[in-house]
């Protein structure tokens, strides 16, 4: 209907503009779907503004040079415009450019629109997930350089938490299992869990805290570091999922 309109009126020729559109509109649908489906979404969204600007004059150049295609097409065949009824006066440069890029904006614009409230939440779901790889890798980071001491055979160790595998509760004792040895000290898990909470640990069973820098695999029921698999608890499920989904 726009188009009918837009290139009718110079002439009055709305019905001869018929053949006109029919060509020009496949363009504009063509050129309006890369826009929606391929400059936003890999570029827009994601903040690739130099790539977006490039493939959009890229994208802009493309169409320039099929719309120029089609004028010569429409000029050839309006050279005998009383067979094919076409006047050559419809027929400019200028006026398609402007009127499909038009209608591509107004598309775009209504189909961001109609999205906004969905994009909207996968931008904010995308923005958690950064912060929370930002906050996992600082406490990665900050477990490599932490110590812990630790009392074991009547004398203390200083055991970087970088280098603890997991931990595991022998009763009123603890099993410090690290990449060098085995510790056994007097302490409970729950204590320790708090001291190493902001560590990278994470309480996956009553009886095992793990460091989540050592973990290799993970199954519903089990978690698979080095030379060892850890139960994951029944009460103590939902919280592991949470931190691996």
């Amino acid at each position: 209907m726009f188009y009918t309109i837009y290139f009718g009126f110079r002439d009055d020729a709305y019905g001869e503009s018929a053949l006109f559109i029919g060509l020009l509109l496949p363009l504009s649908l063509a050129t309006t779907y890369l826009v929606i489906y391929w400059l936003i979404p890999n570029f827009l969204l994601p903040g690739h503004y130099i790539r977006l600007t490039l493939y959009s004059v890229y994208l802009f150049l493309a169409s320039l040079y099929a719309e120029l295609s089609l004028v010569i097409l429409l000029y050839l065949l309006s050279g005998d415009f009383q067979t094919f009824l076409i006047r050559a006066t419809i027929i400019d440069l200028m006026d398609m450019v402007i009127g499909m890029y038009f209608v591509v904006f107004v598309a775009v614009t209504l189909h961001l629109s109609r999205n906004w409230h969905t994009v909207h939440e996968k931008a904010a779901v995308l923005a958690n997930d950064h912060r929370q790889i930002a906050t996992a890798f600082e406490q990665l980071k900050g477990s490599s350089e932490q110590t812990l001491k630790v009392r074991s055979d009547r004398a203390d160790h200083q055991v970087s938490v970088g280098t603890i595998n997991y931990v595991e509760s022998l009763g009123d004792y603890l099993a410090i299992h690290t990449q060098d040895g085995q510790l056994i000290t007097k302490r409970t898990l729950s204590s320790l869990e708090k001291e190493l909470n902001e560590a990278g640990f994470l309480r996956v069973h009553r009886s095992f805290l793990i460091r989540i820098g050592a973990v290799q695999s993970k199954s519903t029921s089990s978690i698979q570091l080095e030379n060892k698999s850890i139960p994951i608890g029944r009460s103590y499920r939902k919280a592991v999922n949470n931190w691996f989904s």
